[in-house]
This record gives C-alpha cells, sequence and structure tokens, in this order.
C-alpha cells in the first residue's frame, strides 16, 4: 500500500541534512509515486518484450549481460496508448503544472522563491551552511567544489552564460555529487508538496527558501546536458511494502534526483552492494555528470524529479536476497499525456486512488492473484499441477468428511546444485516421499500426498514463488469452480525453515498475496532477529519450538549423503531418522555396507 502524504511530508520534515551521515537515505517510498497501471488485457505486449531479449550473458556482474533490443525503438511508447486517458488537453496542461514538472520550465514557485536575486556567491554561501558538520574542514570541502566548478565549467561557456554563472552551475552538480544528494531530494519533493497547497512547518519553510537557489542552479546545469541514451543501473533499499507496487505494467514517478551508474553493472562499493533492489533502466532522459562529479570513475547518469519509468520485467535472485527490476524511462512528449493520473496521487481525500492490486503473481505467466484463479489456471497438461500430477483425491474425501461448502524442486535446479555424485532424480525422489508416507499407515497417508507438478515440469526449473501461488490456483479451481466443495478459497501454506526465511525477502512478499501464508520452523544455529522484528500476523506464522530445542536432532540432507558416500563415516542421527525404504535406495546408489 502506498503511503500517505502526510506520513511521507511528516518523514521529509524530521529530516535535518546537517546532522545525517552522506550515506543516509529516507525510504523510497518519499520520493516515489504510482501514476498508473497496465491493463491486464495488455500485459501480453510487456511479455513480448521479455521475449525479445538479445541473450549474451546471464551473469549480474558481467557488463555484457542481455538487452532489450525494443527498448532501442519506439515500439515501447506504444504500450502506452493502453494506459486509461484522463481529461482535456486543457486539463493535462494544468495538471502537468501544479505537478510541478522540472523538464519543460522552471515553476513559478521556484522562480519566486529566488526573487531576491541568485549569485554564484549566495549559492556557494548556502551550500558551505549546509557542509557545516562536525569532524568536517568546511574550508577543504569547499574549496573542493569550487576547484572542480573551476575546471569543468567550461562545458557550459558556449550556452550564452556569463562565466560566474557557468561556474555555479557546475558547482551546484559538484555539491550534489558530493554528501548532499539526500539534502537535493527531499527539497525537491518538499517544493513539489508545497506548490500544492500543503501546509508546510514554517521552520522548513524557510529553509525551502533558503535552499532554492541549490535546486534553480541544479536543474538548470543539468537542462544544458544532452540526454543520455542506454542502460543504467541504480541500487535502492526497498521496503516489502514498496516492492509490491514494482510489478511488469506499473508506471512510476520517481520525485527526486535519482542517480544512476552508466552500463549494466552496479556501483561495486559495499554502499551499494548491500542494498536489497537494482533498478536496471533504459535511460532517454537521464543526464550523464562524470565531467562534473567528486567521482568520475563511477560515470554518474543524472535524472531529473518526475523522471518517469515503465516497469516491464523484475527478477528475484533468491540466493543474494536481492530484486532486479527493469525500467523504461518515458520520453517527457509521453509524459504529457500521463500526468493526468499524477494528480489525484498526492490528493488526501481519495486514499483508494493510492492503492493498487497488483501482486507479485503478475510477474509469473500461468498464475493469478488469489480470488480470480478461474482467469488463468486450466486443467490440462501445460499447466505445472494438474489433475496428471497432482493426485487431490485426498483432499476432496477430506473435504467431504468434514462437510466443508509440498512440491519437489525440479531436475535442473538439483543437478545444478548438487554435481552428478549426489544428484537424485526428481522422479525417485517423488517415489521415495510416498513410499514413506505409506510406511507410517493411514493416520499419515490418508492427508498427506505428493504433487509432481514442479518436478515433471517440462520447462525446466521454477522457483518456489511461483509453483506455490500456481498450486493455490490449480487447488481452487478444483474445489470451488468445479466440485463446488469450498464455498471460499483455500489457503496454501508454504513451510520453510528459518534459514531460508532469513535468505530470501519473497517469503514475507509472497504472505502478503491472497489465499498464501507462511510457516516459519526454527533451525538451530539460526539468528531470530529477522522474523521477531517481522510483522506476525496471521499470513506469517512462526514456529519457533521452544519446548523442543533440547530435543531436537539435527539432521540435514547433506549429512546424509555424507553418510552413504563415504562408507567409514558413522553417523546415529542419520540411521535413527531415515525411512527404510530411504536407507535401501542410497546403499543401492552408493554401494554402502
Amino acid at each position: 500500500m502506498v503511503r500517505e502524504t502526510k506520513d511521507i511530508l511528516k518523514e521529509l520534515c524530521a529530516f535535518k541534512p546537517s546532522s545525517s551521515g552522506p550515506m543516509f537515505r529516507l525510504q523510497h517510498s518519499c520520493y516515489m509515486i504510482l501514476i498508473g497501471v497496465l491493463p491486464t488485457e495488455y500485459l501480453p505486449i510487456l511479455q513480448k518484450i521479455g521475449e525479445s531479449q538479445e541473450v549474451m550473458s546471464t551473469s549480474e556482474d558481467d557488463e555484457n549481460q542481455a538487452e532489450y533490443k525494443v527498448l532501442k525503438s519506439e515500439k515501447v511508447e506504444s504500450i502506452l496508448k493502453h494506459f486509461p486517458s484522463q481529461g482535456q488537453s486543457e486539463e493535462l496542461e494544468n495538471a502537468r503544472k501544479i505537478y510541478f514538472v522540472y523538464e519543460d520550465n522552471f515553476n513559478s514557485s521556484l522562480v519566486n522563491m529566488i526573487e531576491k536575486g541568485s549569485s554564484y556567491e549566495k549559492l556557494k554561501a548556502v551550500c558551505r551552511k549546509y557542509e557545516q558538520t562536525d569532524g568536517v574542514n568546511i574550508d577543504e570541502v569547499m574549496a573542493e567544489h569550487e576547484s572542480r566548478a573551476n575546471q569543468s565549467y567550461s562545458q557550459f561557456k558556449n550556452k550564452n552564460l556569463s562565466i560566474e554563472e557557468a561556474k555555479a552551475l557546475a558547482f551546484s552538480i559538484s555539491f550534489y555529487t558530493g554528501a548532499k544528494s539526500e539534502t537535493c531530494s527531499r527539497g525537491a519533493r518538499l517544493l513539489a508538496h508545497r506548490n500544492h497547497g500543503e501546509a508546510i512547518e514554517e521552520q522548513i519553510e524557510e529553509e525551502m527558501n533558503e535552499a532554492a537557489i541549490i535546486l534553480y542552479y541544479l536543474v538548470k546545469a543539468l537542462s544544458y546536458i544532452p540526454f543520455y541514451w542506454g542502460y543504467v543501473t541504480r541500487a535502492c533499499q526497498l521496503t516489502m511494502e514498496e516492492l509490491l507496487i514494482y510489478v511488469p505494467g506499473s508506471l512510476i514517478t520517481w520525485i527526486q534526483f535519482s542517480s544512476s551508474k552508466k552500463g549494466k553493472k552496479a556501483v561495486g562499493s559495499g554502499a551499494f552492494s548491500d542494498r536489497n533492489t537494482l533498478f536496471k533502466i533504459f535511460s532517454l532522459t537521464g543526464r550523464p555528470i562524470k565531467e562534473f562529479s567528486n567521482y568520475p570513475d563511477e560515470d554518474e547518469v543524472l535524472f531529473l524529479p518526475h523522471s518517469t519509468f515503465l516497469v516491464f520485467n523484475r527478477k528475484t535472485v533468491y540466493a543474494e536476497g536481492k530484486q532486479f527490476i527493469s525500467l523504461c524511462n518515458i520520453c517527457r512528449q509521453y509524459e504529457y499525456a500521463l500526468l493526468s493520473f499524477s494528480l489525484p496521487m498526492i490528493a488526501e481525500n481519495d486514499t483508494n486512488a493510492n492503492k493498487t492490486t497488483a501482486t507479485t503473481a503478475d510477474i509469473y505467466h500461468g498464475t493469478s492473484s488469489g480470488n480470480n484463479f478461474s482467469a488463468s489456471v486450466h486443467t490440462t497438461s501445460k499447466m505445472m499441477h494438474n489433475p496428471a500430477n497432482t493426485n487431490i483425491d485426498k483432499l476432496l474425501n477430506n473435504c467431504r468428511m468434514r462437510h466443508l461448502t509440498d512440491s519437489p524442486y525440479n531436475d535442473s535446479y538439483v543437478h545444478d546444485k548438487l554435481g552428478d555424485i549426489a544428484w537424485i532424480p526428481a522422479k525417485d525422489r517423488c517415489q521415495l516421499c510416498e513410499q514413506a508416507i505409506e510406511n507410517e499407515g493411514a493416520a499419515v497417508s490418508s492427508w498427506i500426498s505428493v504433487s509432481r507438478g514442479e518436478s515433471e515440469w517440462a520447462n525446466g526449473f521454477v522457483d518456489f514463488g511461483p509453483v506455490t501461488e500456481n498450486l493455490r490456483d490449480f487447488l481452487n479451481m478444483k474445489l470451488v469452480k468445479q466440485e463446488k466443495l469450498l464455498k471460499y478459497p483455500l489457503c496454501i501454506v508454504y513451510v520453510c525453515g528459518l534459514d531460508h526465511f532469513n535468505k530470501c525477502l519473497y517469503v514475507q512478499l509472497m504472505a502478503q498475496q491472497d489465499n498464501i501464508s507462511c510457516a516459519i520452523v526454527y533451525r538451530h544455529g539460526y539468528g531470530e532477529e529477522h522474523i521477531n522484528q517481522s510483522d506476525k500476523t496471521s499470513k506469517i506464522i512462526y514456529i519457533p519450538l521452544s519446548k523442543e530445542r533440547t530435543k531436537l536432532t539435527e539432521v540435514s540432507s547433506t549429512e546424509i549423503r555424507n553418510y552413504f558416500q563415504n562408507p567409514s563415516t558413522m553417523n546415529a542421527n542419520v540411521e535413527q531418522n531415515i525411512h527404510p525404504n530411504v536407507r535401501e535406495y542410497m546403499k543401492k546408489k552408493y554401494g554402502k555396507k
């Protein structure tokens, strides 16, 4: 859910530029607005963009990684005509002015705030105040900014500007790329709120009036720098709520100055590598500022406030706990017709306008958003879970008896993970599970069964998220729509260990979907800080095993494989905790006697 304006304003006003560290960042939601969602019937257009990918390298650390050739054409803009249109040209123009688009002109609010006159000396005086923090040699910092401005201002001399004006433009970029990018972004966001007529504290008003000169010169400087067309990356830290908005088909506006790095690889420093989201952007309106930057090695591309982006792909790398989100920067002439969406997004009297019904299921083909299971789930062999590989007779019988109106990994994943020696085919693993269930007798076999959907999926490995979502949709299609045994959809519970929960953010994201909950089971040796801090609602169930911890036997699949691979290994825990059929299978595989 998108945050309300009053909460964002409170956080913006609480930020203290003079005492915050250079790497401090306000929440992403302070600067991001969802301005439109592509109707479901047009999502296949985005899928075709994915199919246009030219695969050169699949490594996220490789500069020569995959490209989307369609982004280099005008075809991507054709998607925008499918967004609902609102208003006539006069209404759009008014909305554009209210929403404070910097690119075309300096809004009258910004001009009025510096009506007392702007000058290079006034700019330096204001910047000096913001740079004045404990432990900083202010004279040295200001000297570095001036030195860089003197080296780079010539880029602006041929723009019919005075030398002093050109130096002021260069100085503003140096200030931004130093330690004060957050200060500039915050000022841009506050100015947008002020222009929209929202009440700002008097102290903050005075601060804005003073800081406006920085925004004025920075925006003016960027207006003289040519666009950069090509790939850039931007690393951010997003909350779960913010990530839920970035699904294919979402149209997003970033209200702040947004830094990015030219190319397809993220900045390698620890300050950026620890962030959980990497935006991969095809830039059309970003400005390259390497010549003016304090960090020219980063080859920075800077987007002006209110730059707009279309989300066309998203990928989760579960091993790293990172999201890779692909965006296409929208040109200004196309933004003109889209700003009618922006207006209600910051209006307090229309809170529903800030909500989106899109879920992470929209990312995956063949899954739906919970209640709409009939829209995309079919009982044919083309679906992952279907009657041929998922026997739900036990589930049907239990539903009838009560009078009510776990899926194995795919071979391609396990083989790549373990290699030839340790690999057990998915067919065998399913059979071993089925035999173990039967060995337990009716108390277990009457209600537990194995679905072969994922293991027999012909298109290769699919991770646990879409597998769970697809199973939910298939079961509800059968139980609610076809058999009519349930009046309301069944809730699927995904069960995992604490180690998996700590490593993978998507577990919490998945639990926010309709008809899915997640149960997290304690595992020895893994910290509980993350689960204790999480929002443990009925959708996130933690099983701490507090009373059982002293009696737990720690046995892993790795220990079981090692036990049978090495004939000299003695491990009583393994012998006590495996079924006879598994023991016989492993003995035959590894020849252990």
